[in-house]
C-alpha cells in the first residue's frame, strides 16, 4: 500500500445546489447521482491510494458528528475542524502542517470532497504517477483533465513544456471562461480542465506558503509545535481565524514557478450545478430525472427532486430544474443553474438565515 497521505477538503457549502445544500447539510453530504453521499464516495475511492490511517479530512466544526458517523474508518485524530472558513490555502496549510510533523517529507494528495470520478483504476494510476514525480522533485503538481466540451463552469490550465511524457510545466491558469473563450481553449489543444486535485510533498507546500503567503505561513508556524498535544485545539481556535482567506490557486499556484500538471483522461466532474447532476443521473424515456412523488405530462429534459411530502406535477414544460425541500422551492431553466448561487448571496444580504 502506498505511503501517499490523502487529504479531503470538506468544509464548503455548495451554494449552487441550493435549496438542497444548506449550511447544516452541504453538498458533500448529498447523494446526487447514487446511494452514497459524495464524501462517502470520495473516501471509498481514496482507499485505493491510502490506508485509512493515511487519509485526512479538513472540515468545519458544525459537521463533526456527520463526518464521524459517515466515515467511521477514518481515525478521529485525522479529522480536523476549522473554526472559521478561510478558503483552500489555509485548509491545505493546516493539513500540510500536521502531516509534516507526523511524517516529514511525505507526499500528500489533496482532493475536494464532492467530485465524481469515473474509471477509478485510471484515476489511481494518474495520482500515483503524480506522487512519484512530487516525491522526487520540488514541484507543485496539479491534475489536469482532458476536456470533452467547451465547459464554462470549469477553470483551465494551459500547458507549457513537457517535463516527461504526460507531464508538463504550467504556463498559466485561466478562470471560468465565457463560451467563445472556452471554445478557443479547446481548439488550441493546450488547455486542460483544472480538476482542483493537487499532489506535492508537505515540506514543499509549506515552503511555498512561506514564500507567497507569509500571513498564512505564520499561522501554521504557531500550530506546528503543538500538533498532537493537548494544546492543539485551543491554539487552532485562537490562531486560525487570523489567517487571510485565500485560495491555493490564486495565492500559491499562480505565483509559483515550480508548478506542473499531469494530463488525465479519466471521466471527471466537480458536479458544480444542477445541470451537472442532471447529466450524470439516470433518465426516463422522456429524458426526465425524477426523484420523489412527481407526475410529468408532455414534459421532457427536466430534473425534478422533492424532499417534501407532496406531489409535484409538470405539464408541457422542458429543460427545467425543480427542487422542493418543503420550506423552499427552486424553479430554473437548466441552462441558468450556474446562477443559483446568486440566490444564496441575496438571502445573505437580506439576512434570511432560515433559508441558508
Amino acid at each position: 500500500m502506498s505511503e501517499i497521505k490523502s487529504v479531503i477538503m470538506a468544509g464548503g457549502i455548495g451554494a449552487r445546489f441550493w435549496p438542497l445544500s444548506r449550511r447544516q447539510n452541504p453538498k458533500q453530504f448529498l447523494s446526487l447521482t447514487g446511494d452514497l453521499s459524495l464524501i462517502e464516495e470520495t473516501a471509498r475511492r481514496l482507499q485505493r491510494l491510502s490506508k485509512p490511517e493515511d487519509i485526512y479530512i479538513i472540515s468545519n466544526h458544525r459537521y463533526s458528528e456527520r463526518l464521524t458517523a459517515l466515515l467511521p474508518g477514518i481515525p478521529r485524530d485525522n479529522i480536523f475542524f476549522e473554526p472559521v472558513q478561510r478558503n483552500t490555502a489555509p485548509c491545505i496549510g493546516l493539513a500540510a502542517t500536521v502531516i509534516e510533523q507526523r511524517h516529514p517529507g511525505s507526499v500528500m494528495a489533496i482532493f475536494p470532497s464532492d467530485h465524481l470520478i469515473g474509471n477509478e483504476r485510471a484515476f489511481t494510476g494518474r495520482i500515483r504517477e503524480a506522487a512519484a514525480i512530487a516525491g522526487s522533485r520540488d514541484v507543485l503538481m496539479t491534475i489536469g483533465v482532458e476536456p470533452t466540451r467547451p465547459e464554462t463552469g470549469y477553470g483551465y490550465i494551459q500547458l507549457a513544456g513537457e517535463i516527461q511524457p504526460g507531464c508538463h510545466q504550467v504556463r498559466t491558469f485561466a478562470e471560468k471562461p465565457n463560451l467563445a473563450t472556452a471554445q478557443r481553449f479547446i481548439s488550441s489543444g493546450d488547455f486542460l480542465w483544472n480538476s482542483g486535485i493537487f499532489v506535492w510533498r508537505s515540506s514543499v507546500f509549506l515552503q511555498a506558503l512561506q514564500q507567497h503567503l507569509e500571513d498564512v505561513y505564520d499561522v501554521m508556524t504557531e500550530l506546528k509545535p503543538v500538533v498532537d498535544t493537548p494544546e492543539f485545539e485551543a491554539q487552532l481556535q485562537r490562531v486560525f481565524p487570523l489567517s487571510p482567506s485565500v485560495s491555493v490557486d490564486y495565492g500559491i499556484l499562480e505565483q509559483s514557478r515550480n508548478v506542473a500538471v499531469i494530463r488525465a483522461k479519466f471521466p471527471w466532474s466537480d458536479v458544480g450545478s444542477w445541470q451537472e447532476a442532471y447529466l450524470r443521473s439516470p433518465k426516463d424515456q422522456d429524458q426526465n430525472v425524477i426523484q420523489g412523488e412527481v407526475i410529468a405530462v408532455d414534459a421532457s429534459g427536466n430534473y425534478v427532486r422533492t424532499e417534501a411530502q407532496r406531489l409535484i406535477a409538470l405539464v408541457g414544460v422542458k429543460d427545467l430544474v425543480v427542487i422542493d425541500t418543503g420550506d423552499a422551492l427552486l424553479v430554473a431553466r437548466r441552462d441558468t443553474v450556474q446562477d443559483v448561487s446568486q440566490i444564496v448571496n441575496q438571502l445573505r444580504e437580506e439576512e434570511k438565515d432560515e433559508y441558508l
